[in-house]
């Protein structure tokens, strides 16, 4: 649903980038999100009597939710897609076999390149934009572009940590202490206008110190090693649902390079909740209840 509602708003409402009802950034990575977790079922699916079915289903719920990305115009959920196709390679190369699973791998990346070059999904616009943005930004110092502001404020970021590395500055303390860069000349004045500093590690360095960081770190991480331990003991059942806790931990992991995914409700929301369900189908699938 969430790719026919992106597709709508970019191709016949005229949106420049997708948002749904949130912010463009978070529909996309969502987005992309249940399209890599319905992936992770295809494994799932061909395990059971009607595998074609539910085969077809869950392809639709990966390319819904890949489209439904490329129309937000948001890239940094793609950058994790070969980080997903390892958890996938490593869950299932035993229960699909590699030469399946190197197909699929393939359709994704040829996916890809078809949403990249057709002009109606605005990828290779925003693709080029991107090298252009690093490009001006350091051999000419251009920070008003969707890059450089994001190098921009990590650099601030990096200041504050530097003054504060073991409990941060908080919230408001960062606000103040980014106030007197901009008047001193450090960072770029355009930085008043952000509320966060578009990565997840950085943000919570600056502003909660070495400490809430290693707080994030533990949040993703420690979940992440437990679905991937799982995933060695090789049990068919519950494979897929550790596969998929694996998958959100990545996921997330990477939304947070670029932007500070858990500073919004709808970041909070998708990941507590999702992995509250997951591991409630890890539980139930030691039972043989799911």
């Amino acid at each position: 649903m969430v790719g026919l509602w992106a597709g709508w708003q970019k191709l016949f409402e005229g949106v420049d980038r997708a948002g749904g009802f949130t912010h463009m950034i978070q529909f996309g990575n969502i987005s992309m999100l249940l399209g890599m977790l319905s992936l992770t079922g295809l494994g799932w699916a061909m395990t059971q009597k009607r595998k074609v079915l539910w085969f077809i289903v869950l392809l639709a719920g990966m390319l819904g939710g890949m489209g439904g990305s490329l129309f937000s115009g948001s890239r940094g959920g793609w950058i994790g897609i070969p980080f997903v196709l390892l958890v996938l390679a490593h869950a299932y190369a035993d229960l699909v076999g590699r030469r399946r699973i190197a197909i699929v791998a393939v359709l994704v990346v040829l996916l890809g390149t078809v949403f990249y070059f057709h002009p109606a999904t605005g990828v290779q616009s925003r693709v080029q934009a991107a090298v252009s943005d690093v490009d001006r930004f350091f051999n000419e110092g251009v920070v008003n572009t969707s890059v450089g502001a994001r190098f921009e404020m990590w650099r601030s970021g990096a200041f504050a940590f530097k003054e504060s590395p073991i409990w941060g500055m908080g919230t408001n303390g960062f606000r103040v202490y980014r106030d007197t860069l901009i008047d001193a000349g450090k960072v770029d004045p355009l930085l008043a206008d952000y509320g966060h500093l578009h990565n997840e590690y950085i943000d919570t360095a600056a502003k909660r110190g070495l400490i809430g960081l290693l707080a994030l770190l533990a949040l993703y991480l420690v979940p992440l090693k437990m679905f991937t331990r799982m995933l060695g003991e090789r049990l068919v059942n519950r494979q897929p649902y550790a596969a998929a806790g694996a998958v959100l931990c990545v996921s997330y992991m990477d939304y947070g390079l670029s932007q500070t995914f858990l500073s919004h409700n709808s970041g909070v929301m998708v990941f507590f909740f999702m992995m509250a369900i997951i591991w409630s189908l890890v539980r139930s699938s030691e039972t043989g209840t799911a």
